[in-house]
């Protein structure tokens, strides 16, 4: 890849693959590999080169510059900095193989992979999160929920746009009887392979509805991701100026807040701008509800909304409401 050689297939079967020289001019480049049944791998059997042709004219991209190939070189980088954008990923890879730009939608499949794998080694870290040591880790202190960003992306690479987008917006539902709804509307997808593999989740790992309110609406609960923008700056710095960086960083940001937040009271707020918007949305929506109260002693209630011709209804019990 580095001479700006490609290589095709010339004959391929499950036990032997034969490969020559892509260019069209002659060229006696050529390579034999054998799967060997004694270590079940494949082993170079026959090869002569180097090549005999000049070459080709690098181009805009390569024919074994795949995604999986560029994941194994960009694992470490990922890795460390999840936010890293695609079009920086993109310059590391040119650097790394002598000049050759991979494609947008190439690069982001070979950093979906990175972190895939990242996400696939949950299974040992929640056995830490289990062991008797991690007690601060574990409820009370704190609790287990999937990143929907990933759960989203999982989705995505195994089975299309579509379903990742589905699976989001399902997963982002706070109302119960909406999520049940749109959960139901996942069947369609992969002969209900989608649905049946949500549904064996436990909800309140994958949900805003059946949550308890952990994530406070937050698609991710991932630290690291949380202050990405926050800490920007003490990427690839020193060990000793990295901590300094992040500590100086975070007393700048809730210093930050503080000043905000003292302004809003001051102006007669008692809520930030993010949140005053979100309870005007609501209160807004919340015109057209009716309720009905059935036991105001036991705190029973019937609240419906008018939906045209026929309504929407839920049901509350000591303040905890049930959709139907």
């Amino acid at each position: 890849m580095l001479r700006n050689h490609v290589a095709k297939t010339d004959r391929s079967s499950p036990k032997a693959l034969v490969y020559i020289c892509n260019n069209d001019s002659p060229c006696n480049w050529r390579l034999r590999a054998c799967h060997k049944e004694n270590h079940d791998m494949w082993q170079i059997t026959q090869y002569t080169g180097p090549h005999t042709c000049l070459g080709v004219n690098v181009s805009q991209d390569h024919n074994s510059l795949d995604a999986r190939y560029m994941a194994h070189e960009l694992n470490e980088i990922v890795a460390k900095a999840p936010s890293t954008k695609i079009k920086a990923l993109q310059e590391i890879v040119k650097k790394l193989t002598g000049g050759y730009m991979p494609t947008y939608k190439k690069t982001w499949a070979a950093k979906q992979i990175v972190i895939q794998n990242i996400h696939d080694r949950h299974p040992g870290l929640l056995a830490y999160l289990n062991d008797d040591d991690a007690y601060d880790w574990r409820p009370p202190h704190a609790v287990h929920r999937f990143c929907l960003r990933h759960l989203g992306a999982n989705y995505h690479r195994r089975f299309g746009k579509l379903v990742g987008n589905e699976v989001k917006i399902t997963a982002m539902e706070a109302q119960k009887h909406k999520f049940k709804a749109k959960l139901n509307r996942l069947q369609r997808f992969a002969n209900g392979l989608v649905y049946d593999e949500l549904k064996g989740l436990d909800r309140k790992n994958w949900t805003f509805a059946y949550d308890g309110g952990r994530r406070y609406g937050t698609e991710t609960t991932n630290v690291f991701e949380s202050f990405n923008g926050v800490l920007k700056e003490a990427r690839h710095l020193p060990i000793m100026a990295t901590v300094m960086t992040t500590f100086y960083k975070c007393v700048e940001y809730f210093d930050d807040r503080l000043v905000k937040s003292m302004q809003f009271k001051a102006n007669g707020n008692d809520f930030s701008l993010f949140a005053k918007k979100k309870y005007d949305r609501w209160n807004d929506n919340a015109v057209g509800h009716n309720v009905i109260v059935i036991n105001r002693a036991a705190g029973l209630y019937e609240c419906y909304k008018d939906c045209g011709l026929s309504s929407a209804m839920v049901f509350c019990f000591s303040g905890k409401a049930v959709g139907l």
